[in-house]
């Protein structure tokens, strides 16, 4: 699923954790992320998984940008805490999204 909604997986990875994160991996790779979560709740798990792939699209997005500089990063947790919460409280919890999937 995440996919289909735009991550992409030659610049980031999934792996299972105890707690659904997001994370970049360093100065190396700035916008290579992982997304972790224990599937224990197969929704839980999947709006998990899809609020942690809104950070790494968003991440993702600034690839292209100078490093370094102000159109390299994240402006703020604030912005970036809307983007996964866009997707999974407006995109997967939408109708047209459940159709889609």
């Amino acid at each position: 699923m995440t996919e289909r909604i735009g991550f992409n997986y030659r610049r980031g990875r999934i792996d299972v954790s105890l707690h659904p994160f997001c994370e970049g991996s360093g100065a190396d790779i700035p916008h290579d992320h992982a997304f972790r979560r224990k599937p224990t709740h197969p929704l839980n798990s999947l709006f998990s998984a899809i609020h942690e792939t809104g950070h790494g699209l968003y991440e993702q997005g600034h690839a292209e940008r100078p490093p370094g500089t102000p159109l390299g990063q994240a402006v703020g947790m604030a912005v970036h805490e809307s983007q996964s919460r866009l997707w999974e409280n407006q995109v997967a919890r939408s109708r047209p999204f459940w159709r889609f999937l």
